[in-house]
Formats: structure tokens, sequence, C-alpha cells
């Protein structure tokens, strides 16, 4: 006997199957010894056919009872595929393919993901700001990471670095700021100066930030995502995102004072440009930063307005020793945390950097 139609109830076959051999249907149940109104429940596809039956039929029509058993698992295994409204499996084959383009266990840390599907695939459009999963399955393929390289020491990971951008979006869009003007740069400098010198750093940062019309967040990085820190431009106030990858006042001054340039200097390309793997600074890349003009900008624009370029110059000049106590004193003159002359100084001189300075280096 021939499968012919795998959408069909075995019943169905079996009808076929007895008037091709000139038999009636309350004879073969009598011969069978089964109910004639159950073997009429099974010839209309109402009852199932099971292991007991089918061994019957293999029995009584020399059909194999396997033949009998496939086709009504093929048979059961079709009609659910075929239904329309089966939520929980149309769910889980969406959420499969989510997971395949977000960093799930990130997103789950974060509390974004929490377990429920249906709840975390409404979450992840929100937090992607796409409105169907073919938005968001498009997302890593479109994705570019020019500026960034797997090395030997940190692997970059597109998606990843993709969900953190998207994070520090949708964790500032409901900030409350004030209106950005650039003209007030100076002011803006020299109030976060005076903040890296007291408590509470991050807090009165942000203060300060929102208060000049800037959104600002510390959002936690995925592995594979070497970020320092992003600025971009969301609706008329400018964002910037840091992750203290290195959990140092100096080094949160600088990425901070870095992508501030950004934001002075280039706002124009800033709000061209879309949201994307390219916007995020890496300031370890340093070849790669060394051929970009705005990061070196950027650079320059962090270093000079934390440190005043000739102030510089001349300390250096004047000091071959430099001791807790003349950096202290430096710092006093520019009115900075002596930290951050204590990086620039482990920055330019690396054998620094096992000098020990009595000067904390925290962010309180």
């Amino acid at each position: 006997m021939e499968n012919k139609n795998s959408n069909s109830h075995p019943g169905l076959l079996l009808k076929k199957e007895l008037e091709e051999r000139g038999l009636k249907q309350s004879d073969f149940a009598n011969e069978i010894q089964i109910r004639p109104s159950q073997f009429n429940e099974i010839i209309n596809g109402k009852r199932t056919i099971t292991a007991d039956f089918a061994l019957l039929l293999e029995a009584a029509l020399g059909i194999p009872a396997l033949f009998w058993l496939n086709y009504q698992a093929k048979y059961d295994l079709d009609k659910s595929r075929a239904k329309t409204k089966n939520p929980i499996s149309a769910q889980l084959e969406s959420w499969s393919k989510i997971r395949d383009c977000i960093p799930y266990s990130y997103l789950k840390k974060m509390d974004i993901i929490t377990g429920d599907i249906v709840k975390d695939e409404a979450k992840i459009k929100e937090v992607y700001s796409v409105s169907n999963i073919a938005e968001l399955l498009q997302t890593p393929a479109t994705i570019k990471s020019s500026r960034y390289r797997k090395t030997e020491t940190r692997a970059f990971n597109p998606v990843n670095v993709y969900a953190w951008l998207k994070l520090v979006e949708y964790n500032t869009k409901d900030q409350k700021v004030g209106t950005f003007n650039s003209k007030k740069k100076d002011e803006l400098l020299s109030s976060l100066k005076a903040a890296f010198a007291g408590s509470n750093v991050l807090k009165k940062t942000q203060k300060i930030l929102n208060e000049a019309g800037i959104k600002f967040i510390v959002q936690e990085k995925p592995e594979q995502a070497p970020i320092d820190g992003v600025a971009f431009w969301s609706n008329k106030n400018p964002v910037i995102g840091l992750t203290k990858r290195y959990n140092r006042l100096d080094n949160f001054a600088f990425t901070l004072f870095h992508e501030l340039g950004h934001v002075f200097l280039h706002e124009d390309n800033i709000k061209a440009q879309e949201l994307s793997v390219d916007l995020v600074d890496n300031l370890d890349d340093y070849s790669s930063n060394l051929r970009d003009k705005e990061e070196v900008q950027a650079n320059e624009f962090a270093s000079n307005n934390l440190i005043p370029q000739d102030a510089w110059k001349q300390y250096i000049e004047d000091h071959y020793e430099f001791s807790d106590t003349s950096i202290i004193r430096f710092a006093k003159q520019i009115d900075i945390h002596p930290a951050i002359v204590i990086g620039r100084l482990r920055f330019e001189n690396p054998v620094l950097y096992r000098r020990r300075f009595r000067v904390s280096n925290e962010i309180n």
C-alpha cells in the first residue's frame, strides 16, 4: 500500500483499502472483533489508530502495524503544524529567531529578559526600536565593524556592541534634560572638573550633564565588546554613554571629555549618523584612533580641557621626578583632581605605571 496523502487521517486510507478489497466495513469490524461504532469513528478520522488496532490490521490485511502507526504519527504532526492558532509553538519559533541575533546572557543580566518569552519578545522589540521580528533579524546584517577587528587579546562582537548601544539609547530616552547650548561649553567643563574632586562623582556628573541638555548613563558592557564610551544624538539632545571599563577616575574623566569632544566638535557629523557600532569608542585601539581625524581631535579636546597644554608643558619641564607633593600642588593650581594628573603622566610615561602614588584614583 502506498502512502499517497500523508495529510489525511489513516482511517481514510483504511476505508479505501477495504473498498479495493470489496470488504464491507461492518463485516470487517466484526471480523477483527471491534464494535462497529468504534470502527466507524476510526474510518471517519475521529479516533486515533492505536498500537493494538494496528496489530489487528496487520493480522487481517497483511499490512505492517508500523505502517499504520507511522501514518498516524505523520498525520498528527502535520495537523499540529497546520494549526493557525498554536501560540506556544509559534512563539517558540519566533523566540528562537530572536535569540540568534541578541546577546541573551547579557540582556538577561540587565533584566531585559525575564524568562517569559511573550513579554521578553515585546521588550526586545521595544529596546531595539523594531515593530516586527523581520526588522530585528536584519539588524545584525546591517551592523558595520570597520573600525574594529578581532585581536589576540580582545574579541569584538558587533551584535553585543549594538545591544549595548540600544540599551544606552533605551535607558536614557526618558531622562529629563535641559536645552543643549554648545556655547556654554566652558561653563559645563568647569563644573565637571569640580565634580571630579568630590564625592558622588557619577551622580553629580549626570546632574550637571542633564542640566546642560546632555543625556548621560554609565551602562555595563557585555563580553566581547571593548567599549569605553559613545556619543550620539537623540532628537534635540546629545547622549553620552560610558562603560567604566577601567573603573578609575582618570579613565572616567578622560573618556567623558573625549565624548564631549565629539559632541562639541563633531555635532553635525554625529547628527547625520545612524546608531551603529561605528560610533562606539575603544580608546585602547591607538593605531585606529591615530588614523581617524575625529578621534585625534576628541583626544586632544579631552587632554587640553582637563589639563591646559601650556600648563602641562611647563609642569613637565620643571620636574624631573614626579612626587605626590608636586602632583597635588600642580593639580590644585589648575583645579583638577590629582588622579587625572597621574593618569596623564602614566599615559605619556608608561614606566610610571609601576610607581605607587598616595593619591586615590577611585570613583567616589
